[in-house]
């Protein structure tokens, strides 16, 4: 009986000792995620004494204290890839910290839209060795946003020329007169993106765009 009892209580001091670290990981989240110190919680675990994992956060401390900037990636994607390029930029600057918002650019109707981004990231395939009709109505949309001085990058993917990539690029820097990345545009083959070495890439770009910041 005695034995039994040691068993519960074992069992119920390891719930409350569960109990106590979660609540102190949810306190130590609100207060710090912000700040860039969380780098990993696990509580609880496979092989750990005290169960399954009951909470797990993951952040990164490369904002080095400064604010979250939102940063908007709108694009244009006829196949897919370069939908699948812009969800891995996003990626990158998720990891660097901050926020961002992915819109196709057919969804935004007016320059306002524009309104409450630190930076851009536009993207679009190459079409016959030009920009798509729909990314070109949207760069005249976004000339009305004034956005002289905010960060610029642009991206795109392409069977074998790849021409749109750096024309919007070339647009936000001499056109718009934006503050756009020193790595240029990111062009990258509708088959790079088929291997981790593009996916990489796509990341490390939405990463190196926030070091403008």
């Amino acid at each position: 009986m005695a034995h039994l009892l040691l068993f519960r209580n074992n069992k119920f001091n390891a719930r409350i000792f569960i109990l106590i670290r979660f609540i102190y990981l949810m306190f130590y989240m609100k207060h710090s995620a912000n700040e860039g110190r969380i780098s990993s919680f696990v509580v609880g675990g496979t092989g750990s004494e005290y169960g399954p994992p009951v909470a797990v956060y993951t952040s990164n401390n490369s904002t080095k204290g400064d604010k979250m900037k939102k940063v908007l990636i709108a694009y244009v994607s006829r196949t897919g890839v370069t939908e699948k390029m812009a969800n891995y930029l996003a990626e990158g600057i998720r990891i660097a910290g901050h926020d961002v918002t992915l819109k196709k650019t057919a969804s935004i109707k007016n320059e306002k839209e524009l309104g409450g981004f630190d930076g851009f990231i536009f993207g679009c395939p190459t079409y016959h060795k030009d920009m798509t009709s729909g990314m070109k109505q949207f760069l005249f949309l976004a000339e009305k946003a004034n956005l002289t001085g905010k960060i610029g990058g642009a991206f795109g993917s392409h069977t074998h020329s790849g021409e749109a990539a750096p024309m919007i690029f070339d647009t936000m820097q001499y056109v718009f007169k934006m503050d756009t990345v020193d790595l240029g545009a990111l062009n990258l083959t509708e088959a790079m993106m088929e291997t981790d070495e593009g996916v990489k890439s796509c990341q490390q770009y939405g990463k190196a765009f926030t070091e403008k910041f």
